[in-house]
C-alpha cells in the first residue's frame, strides 16, 4: 500500500540523517585519539592511561563518553572493536569543548568573549607539544584548568586596560619563552615519551611557540592588545605548566626509583 502521507520517506531521511551525524561523530573521536597520540597527550590538565587502547579509569566525562558510545554500538553504527577507542576520543572531545565553554562563559563574564577563545586556542597551539602539569584525577584537573582559565581571563582583563599590565605580560611572556624552549617536551607520566619522539616535539614546540611569541610581538608593537594580550596569557601559562610538569615527572622518577 503506497505511503500516502510520505511518511515512511520522512523516517528514511531521518535514518539517514542521523547515521551520518553518527559516522561524524566517530570521525571525530578517532581524530581526536590520532591527535592526543600524536602529542604529549591531553591539552589541560589530566591526562587518562594508555590512549591507544581506550583503558580509562572511570570519570565524569568518560562516564557520559561511554554512554554515547554505547548508543552507538547498539544501534549498529560503531563495530565492539572500536568500542574503546571511540569512547577514548569522545572523553577528549567532550574535554576540550567543556573547557571551551568555560572560556567563553568567563569571558563573557569578564566581557573579553573573543579574546578569551583567542587565548584558549593559542594555549592548545603551543601546549600540543610542549607538554605541562597533568593532575592525578579527572576532578582535580577540572579545578585546576578553570583556576588556569580564570587567571588567564583576568590576565587578559587588566591588561587591555592598563598598558602597564600588557607590558609586564609581554615581559614574563619573553622569559616564558625561553623557559618553554630549553624545558620542552615534559611529557606525562601516563603517556611517556621515547627518545625520536623527544626530539621530534620538542622542534615541533619550539617552532609553534616562537610563532606564537613573533606574533605577539608584533601586535604588541603595532599596537593591537586584543591580539596581544591573549597570546601573552597563553605563553605565560604554558611557561607555568611546563615547569610544574618538569618539576612532577622529576618527583615521579624520584619515587620510583626507591
Amino acid at each position: 500500500m503506497p505511503d500516502l502521507n510520505g511518511t515512511g520517506s520522512r523516517w528514511t531521511k531521518m535514518k539517514n540523517i542521523a547515521k551520518k551525524a553518527a559516522e561524524s561523530v566517530i570521525t571525530l573521536a578517532k581524530k581526536n585519539v590520532k591527535d592526543d597520540i600524536n602529542s604529549t597527550g591531553s591539552p589541560w590538565s589530566y591526562q587518562p592511561y594508555a590512549q591507544e587502547r581506550g583503558d580509562l579509569q572511570e570519570q565524569m566525562i568518560y562516564d557520559l563518553s561511554v554512554r554515547l558510545t554505547s548508543r552507538l554500538e547498539k544501534r549498529g553504527y560503531l563495530p565492539d572493536s572500536e568500542e574503546e577507542i571511540v569512547a577514548y576520543g569522545l572523553f577528549s572531545l567532550l574535554s576540550k569543548l567543556m573547557y571551551a565553554v568555560i572560556c567563553l562563559i568567563l569571558g563573557l563574564i569578564f566581557r573579553v568573549p573573543v579574546e578569551g577563545m583567542l587565548f584558549y586556542a593559542a594555549f592548545l597551539f603551543v601546549k600540543k607539544y610542549g607538554g605541562g602539569f597533568h593532575a592525578s584525577t579527572e576532578g582535580k584537573c577540572m579545578i585546576l584548568s578553570t583556576i588556569e582559565i580564570l587567571l588567564s581571563i583576568c590576565f587578559v582583563f587588566f591588561a587591555l586596560r592598563e598598558s602597564a599590565v600588557l607590558k609586564s605580560g609581554a615581559l614574563a611572556s619573553a622569559v616564558a619563552y625561553i623557559i618553554i624552549c630549553i624545558l620542552s617536551p615534559a611529557a606525562a607520566k601516563e603517556k611517556p615519551l621515547n627518545k625520536a619522539e623527544k626530539i621530534r616535539y620538542r622542534e615541533r614546540s619550539i617552532i609553534r611557540v616562537t610563532l606564537t611569541f613573533a606574533a605577539m610581538t608584533a601586535v604588541l608593537i603595532f599596537g593591537y592588545p586584543r591580539i596581544c594580550a591573549p597570546l601573552c596569557s597563553a605563553l605565560m601559562l604554558e611557561g607555568v605548566m611546563l615547569t610544574a610538569g618538569r618539576i612532577s615527572l622529576r618527583r615521579y622518577s624520584e619515587a620510583a626509583e626507591e
